[in-house]
């Protein structure tokens, strides 16, 4: 037996189907919180004074455009209908953004320095090798031998890992901030004094077996101030959708 369905025919009937997808995959809430996050925005830039210039708003298209590589016109027409955005659209879109960055600076830039300074020890890193195990004893036992220098940890990592592109690796993790860390893994990874083997740590995960090659201490630099800038921002934006949820 086939099962046909009836395609909306016109905007309105589209725009309802959009409404009955949103409602049936769960994704109202987020798009309430969406729309009263930007109105948030859009009056806290109204009380501030903040507007981008039409300087700022053709920088910005142009990025877009390069970023998307969208190099002609044609190109960039055709990006837009694809995402069924018109120019107006895409022009709000952009708009959007510029007063997002403007008013973030506006409010938090002043803030950045101070913040990092007190915060320091969460923007730290390390450079990591890790073999994860299932067997403790076995994990303790070969700590120790890797500590004695009865066994190679790349040799250890080859041997125990299953996946093919870590094996290959040897367990190189690479760089690793210290909040993408399990807890428990972090606190003994930036006690260690590299290059160090540390004792086996437990997670649910398993058995972690690290060798610490680097901790790298964070430098205030263009990239992290301005990582640093948005989450100001955004645990500000988070307070006051709170407030407007009470």
């Amino acid at each position: 037996m086939l099962i046909t369905t009836n395609e909306p025919t016109d905007r309105a009937d589209w725009h309802q189907a959009i409404v009955d997808e949103a409602r049936m995959s769960g994704k109202v809430s987020e798009l309430i919180r969406s729309a009263a996050r930007r109105q948030i925005i859009n009056e806290a830039a109204l009380k501030n004074a903040i507007q981008p210039t039409e300087i700022e708003l053709q920088v910005a298209a142009d990025n877009f455009r390069r970023v998307n590589q969208l190099t002609t016109i044609a190109a960039t027409s055709n990006w837009l209908a694809a995402n069924f955005i018109s120019i107006e659209d895409f022009e709000q879109i952009l708009r959007d953004r510029l007063i997002t960055a403007k008013l973030a600076h506006h409010l938090f830039a002043d803030r950045v320095e101070q913040y990092f300074w007190q915060n320091s020890h969460e923007y730290s890193a390390a450079t990591l090798y890790e073999i994860v195990l299932t067997d403790r004893y076995v994990a303790m036992e070969l700590f120790y031998a890797i500590a004695e220098g009865d066994l190679n940890f790349t040799d250890v990592a080859q041997q125990y890992i299953t996946d093919p592109e870590l094996n290959r690796r040897g367990g190189y993790l690479g760089t690793l901030k210290r909040r993408q860390l399990h807890p428990a893994i972090s606190a003994a990874v930036f006690a260690a004094t590299p290059p160090q083997t540390i004792a086996p740590v437990t997670t649910d995960l398993g058995i972690h077996l690290i060798r610490v090659v680097e901790i790298v201490e964070p430098q205030l630099d263009e990239t992290l101030s301005e990582q640093i800038l948005m989450e100001l921002f955004d645990l500000w934006l988070a307070q006051q959708l709170a407030g407007e949820d009470r």
